[in-house]
């Protein structure tokens, strides 16, 4: 959904595009890419269909912050996932190339 919306209205890449990662370089990161990791962010924000909680008040007045303790983790283990893709040269890395393209939608 994400990426169709990038793809499909140039004023949502211009607002929320990967540009803003690394000194406003359009290319830093693949849109393909990016559109995953901005649809995994989404949830986090209450109200929305998919969202890990219905509204502010989903959750024990206490410890509202124990809410997001199960989404944290699946988090942070994609980013251990894909450290190798943020943190080395993509592009020169065939290897890495070649397990992305399996994931990503035929052009």
């Amino acid at each position: 959904r994400v990426l169709h919306l990038f793809e499909s209205d140039d004023r949502w890449k211009e607002l929320l595009g990967p540009q803003y990662l690394s000194a406003g370089t359009p290319d830093c990161l693949p849109i393909e890419i990016w559109s995953r990791v901005f649809a995994a962010i989404l949830p986090f924000f209450p109200g929305r269909p998919d969202s890990f909680a219905r509204d502010l008040a989903d959750a024990e007045s206490l410890a509202p912050h124990l809410v997001y303790d199960g989404p944290i983790r699946a988090l942070e283990n994609a980013v251990r996932s894909a450290k190798a893709v943020f943190l080395s040269d993509w592009r020169r890395n065939e290897e890495m190339a070649d397990v992305l393209a399996s994931y990503l939608p035929p052009r």
